[in-house]
């Protein structure tokens, strides 16, 4: 961490000398699961990587380099054994997401298009009405429309 960086390491414990971040928890529970299911997110982080930097981190509250990773993660549990799977969709819903439920499963079939719009649905939280209202004319028409149904 930045603050701990000019502290000589004697003087620091020992959790202070290892700082993970989100990205490595993500790139850690990512490399222990299939690797179809691997190349699957990679897909969505890159989709979703392409709609933040369209729509303009910036128009985001809050929104920092771990957001998108944090989201991601969250896709990937546990099972009772301990091992790493890719979840399903319906395990991912609580009462902020389930109002988006019929955004994210526009094509329910389509596994790699559910994950991206649980995505989008979560960071657009994150987006202000005006900056919706100022960004939705960028997109293609279908998109607005599906954009703005969810949003508003």
């Amino acid at each position: 961490r930045c603050e701990f960086k000019d502290i000589p390491a004697p003087f620091l414990s020992r959790f202070q000398k290892y700082s993970f971040s989100i990205l490595d928890f993500y790139s850690i529970q990512l490399r222990e699961i299939p690797v179809e299911e691997q190349t699957l997110m990679k897909i969505v982080e890159k989709k979703a990587r392409s709609f933040i930097d369209h729509f303009g981190k910036e128009y985001f509250y809050g929104f920092n380099d771990e957001t998108l990773y944090s989201c991601l993660l969250s896709f990937i549990r546990r099972n009772a054994q301990g091992e790493p799977y890719l979840s399903n969709i319906h395990e991912n819903y609580n009462q902020l997401t389930i109002q988006s439920k019929p955004f994210i499963e526009q094509d329910i079939n389509d596994k790699k298009q559910c994950f991206l719009y649980a995505i989008i649905s979560k960071i657009l939280q994150l987006a202000s009405p005006e900056s919706m209202i100022f960004k939705l004319p960028t997109f293609e028409e279908g998109t607005t429309r599906s954009l703005c149904q969810n949003y508003f």
